[in-house]
């Protein structure tokens, strides 16, 4: 119940504060905002939810996903966010894994499986528009207490299900604690440094965890305005932020790279923010650098994982941006590297990363043998390859799965990604590992060409990654794309471009 905890302590400090915005001038104060859920909990709970039943959300950003995020949680059942352009086989799935008994969908949408099916219509506020914040506080408060009352029983039990991508096989559902969001929310606050001032652009999409942590439950717990924009086009999203006095802004690297790169955004829409963060993806040095020298704002970039709440690591505002660094752990969270021994290693020295602290998941939903596999002792074993550096930055290398080993040598592909960038007619590219009956597995790259730019022949790519990169690292072949294959959050994925290859040679 802590992200609860934390509107209703917003919704009482300064219950006119605008808590919810959007590009057509609508707002919600934090006072509405609390009344809302508060009336769409109880709802919930005569429609015959009850504490510890999953819901399925399946619902576009916008004002509507966060009435029904923080109401089913506040009735005590457990969110399950999954994004409404998800394909039915894939919504299928997590049905099938979790069972939730309802689902909260837009008008016409159609979940088949759960026995319950309702629309932000059904939950909706019956508020008066003439009722006043204090009445609007006030009647928030008595539906509350009797709701944390009602949920008090399973409270250390979960309050989010967020199904992970898939990345490393079959997505499993991520169990976390109201507490584990809550704390996430509160330390990324401390980190930024955002208050009741701020305004925050969504962007990001809020059935994923970076997008609710830093996009919805960070300001909220911080008393900010959330300001949603819409679909993300450069230049109207540039406009929107001049217009709503944007101040923080959270977004993967795909977004900063098309501002950065558009003509048609004037530099001078962006000069109320203060901070940017990136997450989800690798932060190119390329894009930073575009985005830093276009708009004099340093891109500070956090690391972290949905199991995890998801946010481990990030740089505070004001303190030194270092590209290529994701930043110290954040307040309450510990970080320790270990090689494959399990053994703690030195500084500098590159190995598995593991994590501890408040944000850290429950377990898998379902999944008791892959949950003991990762967690041990409190620590959560990530799946990433790191080192700490001298300024006690983390920094990533990649996947323990996605690392290449060639003739017994290891190549992260990152490092191989950031030297194709700096080709100038690259627009991105992935690197993978292709199975070689000799070496083992060779280096692949998959390539894509910026927008106007000449053909560009694989073996100059070629060519020029061996003047920059040891022989083993270099590729030893290179495919062009017109577009990369990306996952719902716009980034990349280099999953897709090995099932494309899979189906290529099928």
């Amino acid at each position: 119940m802590g992200l609860v905890h934390n509107l209703l302590k917003q919704a009482r400090r300064d219950p006119e504060l605008i808590a919810l915005a959007d590009s057509a001038g609508r707002s919600v104060s934090y006072a509405h905002l609390a009344l809302a859920v508060g009336i769409a909990a109880g709802h919930l709970r005569d429609a015959g939810i009850r504490p510890g039943d999953r819901v399925l959300v399946c619902l576009p950003n916008g004002f509507v996903f966060v009435q029904a995020y923080y109401s089913v949680i506040a009735a005590g059942a457990i969110a399950v966010p999954v994004s409404p352009r998800l394909p039915a086989e894939d919504v299928e799935r997590v049905l099938n894994d979790c069972q939730p008994l309802a689902a909260i969908t837009a008008p016409g949408a159609q979940v088949p499986g759960p026995s319950m099916s309702l629309t932000p219509a059904d939950l909706a506020c019956d508020a008066g528009e003439d009722e006043g914040a204090g009445q609007a506080t006030a009647r928030a408060r008595g539906a509350m207490i009797l709701l944390e009352a009602a949920a008090a029983k399973v409270e250390d039990g979960p309050a989010v299900i967020l199904y992970t991508s898939g990345t490393t096989g079959e997505p499993k559902g991520v169990m976390l604690a109201g507490e584990a969001l809550s704390a996430n929310a509160e330390a990324m606050g401390e980190v930024s440094a955002s208050g009741p001032e701020d305004a925050h652009l969504c962007t990001l999409p809020l059935h994923h965890s970076f997008g609710a942590t830093v996009s919805m439950n960070m300001p909220i717990a911080t008393g900010g305005r959330i300001v949603f924009g819409g679909h993300f086009i450069p230049a109207g999203t540039a406009r929107l932020i001049r217009r709503a006095r944007v101040t923080v802004w959270a977004g993967v690297p795909a977004m900063f790279a098309a501002m950065a790169e558009r003509a048609n955004v004037d530099p001078a829409d962006l000069g109320s923010l203060r901070m940017c963060i990136s997450g989800g993806a690798a932060l190119p040095g390329s894009v930073f650098r575009a985005f830093s020298e276009r708009f004099g704002i340093e891109i500070a970039e956090g690391y972290g994982l949905t199991e995890a709440s998801p946010v481990v690591t990030a740089t505070r505002a004001g303190d030194r941006v270092v590209s290529g660094a994701v930043g110290p752990p954040i307040p309450g969270v510990h970080v320790r590297i270990v090689d494959e021994f399990g053994r703690e290693a030195a500084q500098g020295r590159a190995g598995e990363v593991c994590v501890s602290g408040p944000g850290v998941m429950l377990g898998y939903y379902g999944r008791s043998c892959d949950t003991s596999q990762v967690l041990h002792d409190g620590w959560l074993r990530t799946g990433d390859v790191g080192f700490i550096d001298e300024h006690g930055y983390l920094r990533i290398l990649d996947r323990q799965n996605d690392v290449i080993n060639t003739s017994g040598y290891k190549v992260y592909p990152t490092e191989v990604e950031e030297t194709i960038r700096q080709h100038p007619a690259v627009d991105d590219c992935l690197v993978v590992g292709q199975p070689h009956p000799v070496r083992g597995e060779i280096v692949a790259a998959h390539v894509q060409l910026k927008p106007g730019a000449r053909s560009t022949p694989e073996r100059e790519v070629l060519l020029f990654c061996r003047r920059r990169l040891a022989n083993y690292k270099a590729p030893a072949c290179v495919i062009i794309h017109e577009a990369l294959p990306v996952n719902e959050m716009g980034k990349p994925s280099r999953q897709l471009v090995r099932a494309q290859g899979e189906m290529t040679e099928q």
